[in-house]
């Protein structure tokens, strides 16, 4: 549970900082990332190898808040013309 906590609260934190220059792919990668590989350390601990789990997590989270990030940035994009 402390782990979801750090990764919640680094979530909160690149949101906050910094990110004004970044584009929503990157934000996305960034926020899926942290996220995921928190969730990943939780199911991976409980099935009895966090690392693994959250290397498993981070991964996928990231993928997936990039390719996320992506649809809203052209999605933006498309809306602007």
């Amino acid at each position: 549970m402390k782990t979801l906590r750090y990764a919640l609260i680094l979530a909160l934190l690149v949101n906050a900082l910094g990110c004004a220059s970044m584009s929503r792919t990157q934000k996305g990668a960034a926020v899926g990332t942290a996220s995921g590989a928190a969730v990943g350390a939780i199911v991976g601990h409980a099935a009895g190898n966090t690392l693994l789990g959250a290397i498993i997590g981070g991964a996928v989270g990231g993928t997936a808040g990039a390719y996320i990030g992506h649809y809203m940035d052209r999605r933006k994009k498309c809306s602007e013309t």
